[in-house]
Formats: structure tokens, sequence, C-alpha cells
């Protein structure tokens, strides 16, 4: 999945540098995801019934096609993240049906604690009854078929387009493993380097449309 991302950071560079040579489309699509049922919220071991929303929950695709008609897909997610089956699943379904191949397809999350529990994802973390797993599969099966149709709107959305990358720092990152949660701000007045490994890049890919 990196690579994915990395082949098309590193051909959009080629092509911002000479995109009279270059020939790319891209195409959008999005829906909301929030569960109409109150299925519980990830990211908790106790029973964690949602009681209402500020924001909604989305899933956003982005379809990219270059000049030899090859395609990849970026998806987004306010979710936690997907178990294995979940993810095979949705991986054969995209190929049956948009002939995507499992390595032109990235599948992200947000890691929102916020959001709901997933089927066949840590199940045995939370002391689900019955119905409340019957809600989990349900909301499941409901965002899965979404995610393809939001990725077949994505593909139907494409159109001439030039790509371009960036990297941005985000510098609020901390290592908390090596630096004590209620010293950090301290530390920070103080100017003294945090200690551990952290990486504030973030890449980005943007489409400018044609």
């Amino acid at each position: 999945m990196q690579r994915l991302f990395a082949v098309l950071a590193a051909v959009a560079m080629a092509c911002s540098a000479s995109p009279a040579h270059c020939e790319w489309k891209a195409g959008i699509a999005k829906a909301v995801v929030t569960p109409q049922q109150p299925v519980w919220l990830s990211g908790y071991s106790g029973k964690r019934v949602p009681d209402g929303k500020l924001h909604d929950l989305w899933v956003k695709a982005l379809a990219i096609e270059d000049d030899h008609g090859h395609r990849a897909v970026v998806v987004t997610s306010d979710l936690i993240g997907f178990s294995r089956p979940a993810y095979v699943d949705l991986l054969s379904q995209l190929k049956q049906q948009y002939d995507l191949a499992p390595a032109d397809v990235l599948l992200t999350f947000s890691h929102t604690h916020s959001g709901p529990i997933l089927r066949d994802s840590l199940l045995d973390y939370f002391p689900l009854d019955d119905e409340a797993l019957a809600l989990v599969n349900q909301y499941s099966q409901q965002l899965e078929a979404t995610i393809v149709k939001v990725v077949g709107q994505a593909i139907a959305d494409l159109g001439p387009c030039q790509l371009s990358t960036r990297t941005g720092q985000a510098t609020f990152a901390v290592n908390r493993r090596n630096n004590p949660e209620a010293e950090v701000a301290a530390m920070l007045a103080r100017g003294g380097p945090l200690a551990g490994p952290v990486d504030h890049s973030v890449p980005a890919l943007a489409t400018h449309a044609r």
C-alpha cells in the first residue's frame, strides 16, 4: 500500500516537471457512513453505545488513471480500521467490478475511536451481546457496499487533470513512549529536544482539474 502512494507521488512529480508528456485523469466521490443504528463505538473495552453525533463520518475515494489507461484508487475513511477478512472481501469485489488489482487500491483510516465497531475486528475485546453483534455485522455489510459504490462513482467521474505533490509538516507529533505526557508542554516551552523517533512530514497528493 505504501508502494502505491510512493509510485503515484514519484510519477506526479515527474509529470509536474514535464506535463506535456503526461495525460492524467482523476475522479472523486464521497458518501456519509454515519451509522443510523446504535452500533457500539470502537476503541473502548467496555460497553459504549453512541448517544448522538457532532459530525458525520465519511468515506471518500480518489480514482487516478494514467495515459495508458492504468487505474489506481485511494479511499479515505472515518473509521478505526478493517479486519483482514473485510479487507480481502473488499479487494475481491473491487477486482470483480472494476478490475482493480490489490496493488492499485489504498484503503486508509483516520483511526477514530468515535466510529463504529466493524465485523471480525477485535470482537473479543468488546462484550458484545447477540443484538449488538447483529448491528455490527449489518452495518459492516452496508459500509462495504457503500465503499464499492463510491469507488465506482469516482471511476465514473474520471476527467483530465494535473497531479502535483507537496510535503508539509505537523510538528505537534510526540513520541509518548519516551516523553511523559504530563511533562511535554513544559519540555516544549523550554525548547529542549523531545526523545524518541518521530516523523513530522505530511506528504500530500493534489489533483487540479483541467
